[in-house]
């Protein structure tokens, strides 16, 4: 996984011929968005990627941005031009599987944490079963994708359509995520996607 914080200044190492839009566009395609053609970067200088998260545009500048995670998390509910929706709608599912762990709390893992919250009366109604499919979607995406020859292009734009819609479900209607968004970030899900 990409992790901008792992990268000190000094290591940073800038090649002099690289303008702002190839820099973009060689973190775009390190963070594998599909919307980069090849490994020859096509210069851009408009607002996509790092920029649209929030994130500086300029070389090494990417490496160094003053966001602590709140600062993150509530960014990623914003709207950004530019930014691939499908990178939000996989990000979001994992924000959704975390909330389920942490208010499980004792859960090993997903599986073990879903359990708890389904034994649990106040949580039965709360989109469980949405929540377990839409992790499922997520996971077939994030880990199957290579070695699963059924996940055309267009299953792919499918997927992704299904998973933005239980994810509107899920933000609208689990009173579970509602409240740990809202709690920890003080972020009102019913205003994402």
């Amino acid at each position: 996984m990409f992790n901008a914080g792992a990268v000190s200044s000094h290591q940073i190492v800038r090649h002099p011929a690289l303008s702002n839009g190839d820099v973009a566009q060689l973190v775009e395609h390190h963070i594998c968005n599909v919307r980069v053609r090849g490994s020859n970067p096509l210069v851009s200088t408009r607002k996509c990627g790092m920029e649209a998260a929030g994130l500086p545009r300029s070389g090494a500048d990417i490496y160094r941005v003053n966001m602590d995670h709140s600062d993150w998390i509530k960014n990623q509910f914003k709207k950004a031009k530019g930014r691939a929706w499908y990178r939000d709608i996989i990000i979001h599912a994992s924000f959704v599987e975390t909330v389920v762990k942490e208010v499980a709390q004792g859960g090993r893992n997903f599986e073990h944490a879903i359990k708890i919250l389904q034994a649990n009366s106040k949580h039965r109604g709360d989109k469980l079963d949405e929540i377990e499919k839409l992790r499922k979607l997520r996971n077939r995406m994030i880990h199957d994708i290579l070695k699963d020859k059924n996940l055309t292009n267009e299953v792919i734009k499918a997927t992704i359509k299904e998973m933005k819609e239980i994810l509107k479900n899920i933000y609208h209607h689990s009173l579970l995520v509602q409240e740990y968004f809202k709690k920890h970030y003080n972020i009102n899900t019913k205003e994402f996607v």
